[in-house]
């Protein structure tokens, strides 16, 4: 098994299971199910890759149920607005998820995701901020020039920016390169 050492992750034994299991089947057909939150993202990408890099499968199909649920988009402008007196709106807080989506694909910061606490993300995920702030200053110039000059702006909506992409990223888990052509996020 090679991929178990090319995730970049601490694994339970538990999650190579399903990957032990495709290797014995003469034709892989595999399902995985459990509760949410029980890594069935990586069990299937431990599973997907070692196939791959066996060349012992052409195509992966990968099938889920999307449950919608509501997110309430001012969480964020709700906070700065009550703390700071803003009158930032729905617009403002589109430009803050617009960051953390960028924020999300950084590969860099997967990784960091993968490996770190909270806490220690976070301080990965301010360096990044910054960069992401300063390219699109255009396009809400207000929100850059308070978040650049603002020391405790900042800091509010650096913590919760960490924290919306940790959740995010750790509830994605690990995207591995060869799922990518597929459009998985």
């Amino acid at each position: 098994m090679q991929s178990p050492f090319r995730a970049g992750i601490r694994l339970d034994p538990y999650q190579l299971e399903p990957l032990r299991k495709a290797l014995r089947l003469p034709r892989v057909n595999l399902f995985i199910a459990d509760d949410v939150g029980l890594s069935k993202t990586i069990e299937a990408g431990l599973t997907a890759r070692e196939l791959l890099l066996r060349k012992k499968v052409r195509e992966i199909v990968v099938s889920g149920l999307v449950r919608e649920q509501p997110v309430p988009l001012s969480q964020l402008i709700d906070i700065v607005n009550e703390r700071f007196g803003t009158d930032f709106n729905q617009a403002d807080q589109l430009f803050f998820d617009q960051i953390v989506q960028a924020a999300v694909t950084d590969e860099g910061l997967q990784q960091a995701a993968a490996v770190n606490p909270e806490d220690k993300f976070e301080l990965v995920f301010k360096n990044l901020l910054d960069r992401l702030f300063v390219e699109r200053m255009d396009q809400n110039e207000e929100i850059f020039v308070r978040f650049m000059n603002d020391e405790p702006f900042q800091k509010i909506v650096t913590t919760w920016m960490a924290n919306e992409a940790y959740r995010l990223l750790r509830r994605a888990g690990p995207l591995l390169p060869e799922l990518r052509p597929l459009g998985l996020p």
